[in-house]
């Protein structure tokens, strides 16, 4: 199994220092008098696995003789802008980034209109 612990150093290999904050600053940038820092939510995931086997294989008919190692890792990380720090001549502000509603948020948001229609249907 040391094929496995191999694969997942090198797959995690730096994640620490990558993860040890869970917010970050972007790229100070300079708009004439102003400076825009903007903050980032990041989330990482990773994933690994292996395994191996013996024996004659699926109904005792595989060809080398059921015998095999395998293994893999992955991972993905994702960037949500949270809020902008704009720094200009009125002093430090911080502006907070709107995001649009998802699926299950919209659909929370309907369920009071869909009872009430549901109730005018009984009642009508």
């Amino acid at each position: 199994m040391s094929g496995i612990h191999t694969i997942l150093d090198m797959t995690l290999g730096g994640l620490g220092d990558l993860t040890k904050a869970d917010m970050v600053t972007g790229k100070a940038v300079q708009i004439n008098d102003k400076t825009i820092v903007p903050l980032i939510k990041m989330s990482v995931s990773v994933g690994g696995g292996g395994g191996s086997g013996e024996g004659e294989g699926k109904n005792g008919k595989h060809p080398q003789g059921g015998k095999g190692v395998g293994g893999g890792a992955g991972g993905g990380a994702h960037l949500t802008p949270v809020a902008i720090i704009v720094k200009d001549t009125q002093g430090v502000r911080v502006l907070k980034v709107p995001h649009p509603k998802k699926g299950l948020e919209k659909l929370m948001d309907k369920i009071p209109a869909l009872v009430e229609k549901i109730k005018a249907m009984d009642e009508g």
